[in-house]
């Protein structure tokens, strides 16, 4: 509530079985390959739910089907990519038709052995292919990345955005906004004229001075 949501128009799942997930989202079919349940997106479909924007918190606490009911110290490979493979394949279609749009948060992770520090991703390459925009969001380590309330205590900090993959855009392209934890973006005015400069409107001498050119 705080930063800005209507509670009145957000529906919460508590739910992290990926089967289970998908399945309310999709729908479920019987052993003719017909629907026998429909999906949140059939619902869209139809008309009879208005809903724009699903959020899945998140892609790394997914619980596959190949992992339930399995002891703490046995472990499957690729479980994650096995299953998104197919989870994606159907509800990709389905998003499209009804103009949903679908964000999935996960974790970046640092690939362990690397030569050169590299991320991954949990649910592997059949997630990274299936998303039409990927953005790392990474804390700032800079001097002035910390936003502090009057006590100069930490209450938030600023954020790194990177684009890593777009099917509508360059990649890499990269900004910065200031996060407070309970009130959201603020510093707006900076978000701003760093993206003046990127479009040549605003000057930036060095890094604690901006200069505005008259238009």
């Amino acid at each position: 509530k705080q930063l800005g949501i209507d509670l009145d128009r957000l529906i919460i799942i508590a739910e992290n079985q990926a089967s289970t997930i998908f399945t309310m989202l999709c729908g479920k079919y019987n052993d003719q390959g017909k629907k026998s349940d429909l999906g949140i997106l059939d619902h869209i479909r139809m008309g009879t739910l208005k809903c724009r924007l699903v959020c899945l918190d998140s892609i790394a606490n997914l619980i596959y089907p190949i992992e339930e009911n399995r002891g703490f110290d046995e472990h499957e490979m690729a479980a994650g990519a096995r299953f998104l493979l197919k989870g994606m394949k159907r509800a990709l279609p389905m998003l499209a038709e009804t103009q949903t749009a679908f964000v999935c948060i996960n974790q970046a992770r640092e690939l362990i052995g690397a030569r050169v520090p590299t991320l991954t991703y949990p649910g592997g390459r059949p997630y990274r292919h299936a998303i039409s925009l990927g953005i790392l969001f990474k804390a700032s380590g800079a001097k002035d990345g910390e936003v502090q309330d009057a006590d100069e205590h930490k209450i938030g900090h600023k954020i790194n955005a990177t684009v890593e993959k777009t099917r509508g855009g360059p990649n890499k392209w990269k900004s910065e906004f200031w996060l407070d934890f309970s009130r959201g973006v603020v510093n707006k005015g900076q978000e701003l004229a760093m993206l003046g400069d990127a479009y040549k409107i605003v000057d930036r001498p060095n890094n604690v001075m901006w200069k505005w050119e008259h238009l």
